[in-house]
């Protein structure tokens, strides 16, 4: 282990050591940050920062507040060359980062017309700008713009005074270092890492938190790390993933239209709008719409834009969510799951088993292709439908839900532990028991606890002329939008939690009742549905099989893949290319930002899979490769997970036979055994960048830099490589 993290130091100093160009004064003015990092100003942070600076004084010439910035290899050559015609600085290189100079008189100033690109700092400017008027500059450490993520990561801790990190921070950089454990563990606490390790073995949560961090202020208004170990206990993975992806595709819905639209949202706009509705209550469209218009939030968007973002918000017919609403709804999944758990037990040894597909195997099926499933209308009112036998376990499983729903009070969590202290504790109402355990049976679900808490006569089945309409409940305030029903409506509502309601569309009202609240909630976990259940004809036929697969939402494990320009529009669709097997399928142009669009969509398959997208690019831009610019062409991959058999490695390796290079969105060229890992990493969004021009006395000359370079008096020649430091060259190179 030791042994491992000296590596891994000794790699990255040299990497240090060959891209930073040293140190300058460089003027606020010239100075720009990430808009996302703009966006999450923190007036509080800028006063403590000031305190501490007029007590021990800004100190910017201590090497630890130096602020650390990206710069272009010809720009810093013309700021220098400029320096030394205005006799400012006579000196062939800049002092080094690590110099201890005692006046700013060692230091060249550098100016930089375009700008550069500060990795963090951003607050400690606002701070000196207020306490130094007179000076206008800050010391800066200088790196080349080729330097690799993982150092961008390192070079974004190293720097003190700063605010203490929020959950969402943490989350995002520990899944920065995931592939460096030994940086990570020294990030956060033991227990910390602990419930996020948890989190990762789950590659469908996972992936569902890892999109949401393309919207920082949004992700870091309301992750909470401390929790995630109950959010985990639940076992409903699927139900989890779908609530983040239904928060992730609201928020990408109201950008849309608008550049760069995510990275320039602020916490304070995310905490103004989540829990409001404004497409159905009217008195939160008036509050909004006057806040929005006046600039009070979204303030960092032209009228223009504001206007195109308030007509995207009022097109989401919901109440809007967040991070903050998806704990604050987990209290009432966990205590509907603690119910459940009465009646069907969910493997612990088993880490994919949920507790869908627990009862998925509990489910009987009558035979056939098709079945009947009863659909309860109201508590003594049934009706039958027909469907396959899929159609009819999912919608047994969603009434089980609104059973528990209705009774989680009369069943709390099970003890686990044996001779436990003898204090009062809440007991399960036996009747309630048994009444779950012959509704569960008469849904077609037999488990060890069903038949053993059976008690009641089979339900009997009445028909009725028309539904019981569901009355207009009480309207609740803005902060009893999430969470845990109150006591003072859930009575009257828990009477009309039935799937024909839950489901139901609601008209726009003055306020939110409570039970439109309770119908968001089971929206945002199990989506909408499509349910038979007419006012008027019990015997209506039921929906066919593929209305049921595009209606119905996919409670199997599934997995995000970028989209095209327009949300509906995929980037390969079977329609136009077939259906994807293990090989190259080629794709039309198009333009696309794997940032923004994302979709749920099942491999060809139930084999767990991952697609792969091949973007063939030019190989003279200079530019970033993270906004997709229009490729010459592309393919897709499909593998399984973790890719066992190399197919991405023999598809790289048959690139290279014909003269082109893989690279990624930094245009960094990637070893052949590394592609799969750094295509799949947080942020690569599984693409990986086809590069066609290769100039191999430059990368030639790189190579030899790198491996020759001397720190400490030692030199590091090729034969000295290790086989598993060479490929980490070649990732670099």
């Amino acid at each position: 282990m030791k042994a491992q993290v000296r590596e891994e130091d000794l790699r990255f100093e040299v990497e240090r050591r060959l891209f930073c160009k040293g140190s300058a004064l460089v003027r606020f003015e010239s100075l720009n940050w990430e808009e996302h990092k703009i966006r999450q100003h923190d007036p509080k942070n800028v006063l403590r920062l000031k305190k501490i600076f007029e007590k021990e004084g800004c100190r910017s010439l201590k090497v630890g507040n130096h602020i650390p910035a990206i710069v272009d290899q010809r720009h810093l050559d013309a700021a220098i060359e400029n320096a030394k015609q205005k006799e400012m600085w006579n000196a062939g290189v800049l002092p080094s980062s690590y110099a201890t100079i005692d006046s700013e008189n060692g230091y060249p100033e550098l100016e930089f017309p375009g700008g550069i690109n500060c990795l963090h700092g951003f607050h400690r400017i606002q701070a000196g700008k207020a306490l130094r008027p007179a000076e206008k500059w800050w010391i800066v450490d200088l790196y080349l713009s080729g330097i690799s993520y993982e150092m961008r990561a390192i070079l974004d801790e190293e720097y003190s005074n700063e605010d203490r990190p929020c959950d969402g921070q943490i989350y995002r950089k520990i899944r920065e270092y995931q592939y460096l454990p030994q940086k990570a563990d020294a990030l956060v606490l033991p227990a910390t890492c602990k419930r996020l390790r948890g989190l990762f073995r789950h590659r469908l949560v996972a992936a569902g938190f890892d999109a949401l961090t393309k919207i920082p202020a949004l992700f870091d208004a309301g992750m909470k790390v401390t929790t995630m170990h109950t959010v985990m206990a639940t076992r409903c993975y699927e139900e989890i993933q779908h609530y983040l992806q239904h928060i992730f595709t609201a928020f990408v819905g109201f950008f849309n239209g608008i550049e760069n639209g995510i990275q320039r949202l602020d916490k304070a706009t995310v905490k103004a709008i989540e829990r409001k509705a404004p497409a159905v209550s009217t008195s939160d469209s008036q509050e909004l719409s006057i806040a929005i218009f006046n600039g009070a939030i979204f303030s960092g968007f032209s009228s223009q834009e504001r206007r195109v973002i308030w007509g995207n918000i009022l097109k989401f017919r919901g109440i809007i969510p967040s991070l903050s609403t998806f704990f604050e709804d987990m209290h009432l999944l966990e205590a509907c799951v603690n119910c459940i758990r009465w009646l069907v037990t969910v493997p612990t040894d088993q880490a994919d088993q949920t507790l869908f597909t627990a009862l998925g195997e509990a489910f009987q099926s009558q035979g056939g292709t098709q079945c009947t499933q009863v659909v309860q209308t109201t508590e003594t009112t049934f009706r039958l439908v027909k469907g396959n036998p899929t159609y009819c376990m999912k919608l047994g499983y969603l009434q089980i839900i609104a059973f528990a729903m209705k009774d989680y009070r009369d069943l709390p969590k099970q003890s686990v532990k044996k001779n436990l202290i003898e204090i009062a504790r809440p007991k399960a109402d036996s009747e309630v028991l048994q009444k779950g355990a012959s509704f569960a049976k008469q849904l077609g679900f037999s488990t060890p606890e069903i038949e053993r808490l059976k008690g009641m006569e089979p339900l009997k089945f009445s028909e009725v002329e028309a539904l019981v309409p569901v009355p207009k409940t009480a309207v609740v305030k803005i902060k009893r939008r999430s969470g845990m029903p109150h006591t003072d409506t859930f009575e009257e509502d828990r009477q009309h939690l039935y799937l024909h309601n839950l489901f139901q569309s609601e008209e726009a009202d003055e306020g939110i009742t409570s039970f439109y609240v309770l119908q968001s909630w089971f929206n945002a976990f199990f989506g909408t549905w499509a349910i038979p259940v007419p006012s008027t004809d019990s015997n209506m036929s039921p929906p066919k099989d593929e209305e049921v697969k595009t209606e119905s939402v996919d409670l199997r494990r599934t997995q995000l893949r970028p989209l095209g320009p327009q949300h509906s529009a995929r980037i390969a669709k079977y329609t136009k290319l077939g259906k994807p097997k293990n090989g190259v399928k080629q794709i039309p142009k198009a333009k696309v930002s794997p940032t923004l669009k994302m979709e749920i969509d099942d491999p060809p398959d139930s084999t767990i899979r991952d697609l792969i997208r091949f973007v063939e690019q030019d190989g003279t831009a200079t530019e970033c490769l993270d906004q997709l610019l229009e490729s010459n062409g592309g393919f897709q991959l499909w593998v399984d997970r973790g890719d066992p058999n190399s197919l991405v490695k023999q598809q790289v390796i048959e690139l290279k036979d014909t003269g082109k290079r893989i690279c990624d969105k930094n245009k960094r060229h990637i070893a052949d055994d590394e592609c799969y890992k750094v295509a799949t990493m947080a942020g690569n969004n599984n693409t990986l960048f086809v590069i066609s021009e290769i100039k191999p006395k430059e990368d030639r000359q790189r190579r030899e830099e790198l491996e020759t370079s001397v720190m400490d008096g030692v030199e590091f020649e090729r034969e000295e490589i290790k086989p598993e430091e060479q490929a980490r060259l070649d990732l670099y190179s």
